[in-house]
């Protein structure tokens, strides 16, 4: 499934919550659920790669979009989440 970087908020000191927008829009996931997130075209790298698994933090059958939290890290993954353009 593809998603698209909808917006990005500082939740808590080196914390930030990331939306995605799907492009299957009937898609919904509740909170719990575990997704993995791949992401394209980085421009850095490192041991860990470019994909990660999280909790989905949506509200209740929230559809058309995807909610993670994470804590903002140096790893090459988490740089890109925090630099991508919405």
């Amino acid at each position: 499934m593809k998603a698209q970087l909808q917006d990005r908020r500082t939740v808590a000191d080196g914390t930030i919550e990331v939306v995605f927008r799907l492009k299957d829009e009937e898609a919904s996931f509740v909170p719990g659920q575990h997704i993995l997130v791949v992401l394209l075209n980085s421009p850095y790298t490192d041991e860990k790669g470019s994909l990660r698994i999280f909790l989905v933090q949506n509200i209740t059958e929230e559809w058309g979009i995807i909610r993670i939290a994470t804590r903002i890290s140096e790893s090459a993954f988490k740089k890109l989440l925090n630099e991508m353009p919405i």
